[in-house]
């Protein structure tokens, strides 16, 4: 990070109203504020003068946001903001992201991020696995854990306890658990005023769940089969390097 008072920020976005909107409102802040219209645009300009943080949107041509940002992390350390108007959070956070805002754009969220980096609060997300088999558990664990802080639960009960105690950025859950089962544990954090904004991944054996429009009812923001579930996993966090998978 840079030791002046100001902090530089890029914005990467292909529309031209979001790029006006986020220049006007961080004009008079303490900032200097870079647009561009695409990632290989961005790219130019981060050889040219590496900023403080990067906004970017997920949905560009030519290069799309988790490419961009596979790209850099190979050649830079700059946080990354993702920003779109689909919901893909959990993804976002997976792929090594400080921070995700949905849009259309508002100050407030996108103040509350770069305040964060001018306090030098960034830290790892915390991911909550929760899964009855302490094998698979494991398997995730050892995938997330250079990168993310992870927590792991054994059922639903089990996670709400955790969740309880705050701090979880992204859930992760198995459907059939003994106590309390994935379907009833994403009912009780949607249900929450303090958990329901936290997104949430399921996986499973069961075919016939996994393609459920339940997940959707619930704002699950991706379901899958546990067969499938790891190799994506792998993919898409960012320090592994490798393609992501949609």
């Amino acid at each position: 990070m840079s030791t002046s008072p100001m902090i530089s920020i890029l914005f990467v976005d292909d529309d031209p109203q979001s790029r006006e909107f986020f220049q006007a409102q961080f004009r008079s802040l303490d900032c200097v504020v870079r647009v561009a219209d695409s990632a290989p645009r961005a790219l130019e300009l981060i050889y040219d003068n590496e900023p403080d943080l990067i906004f970017c949107d997920i949905f560009m041509p030519q290069m799309d946001g988790f490419q961009f940002k596979k790209f850099l992390d190979a050649r830079k350390n700059i946080p990354v903001v993702f920003l779109s108007v689909t919901n893909l959070e959990g993804k976002a956070i997976l792929s090594g992201a400080v921070d995700f805002i949905s849009k259309p754009l508002d100050k407030d969220s996108c103040l509350k991020v770069v305040m964060n980096l001018l306090r030098e609060k960034a830290a790892k997300a915390t991911i909550l696995v929760v899964d009855d088999e302490e094998d698979f558990r494991s398997v995730l664990e050892s995938i997330l854990s250079e990168s993310y802080n992870v927590k792991t639960a054994e059922n639903g009960e089990a996670a709400l306890n955790i969740l309880n105690d705050g701090g979880v950025d992204l859930i992760i859950t198995d459907v059939h658990m003994p106590v309390m089962n994935g379907i009833d544990l994403v009912k009780r954090v949607r249900n929450s005023a303090d958990l329901q904004n936290i997104p949430i991944i399921v996986q499973t054996s069961d075919l016939a769940l996994a393609n459920s429009s339940l997940w959707v009812e619930l704002n699950v923001e991706r379901s899958m089969r546990k067969d499938d579930f790891t190799l994506w996993l792998e993919n898409v966090v960012s320090k592994y390097g490798m393609e992501l998978q949609n």
